[in-house]
């Protein structure tokens, strides 16, 4: 599964990403924000203070989803 934040600001990475998802067969999510998808995949960084700070990713591949759960299926099923 790969998922695609819409904010992406550049377009031929967007192209890319969309391409390779689409030539090896698989699932591609858009989500509005980089912002959502650094805090969904737990990209942080840490100050001195121990302030956290959410970081910006503009894609995420999952390869491996773990063990099989309630939750997991319940997104399987949604992705169909």
């Amino acid at each position: 599964m790969c998922i695609l934040a819409d904010d992406c600001e550049d377009e031929e990475y967007k192209k890319l990403v969309t391409a390779l998802a689409k030539q090896g067969n698989i699932d591609l999510i858009n989500v509005e924000s980089r912002e959502k998808l650094a805090a969904w995949a737990g990209l942080t960084r840490t100050n001195t203070e121990g302030k956290e700070k959410i970081l910006k990713c503009s894609s995420v591949a999952i390869r491996d989803f773990g063990e099989r759960s309630k939750a997991l299926d319940f997104l399987m099923a949604q992705l169909q």
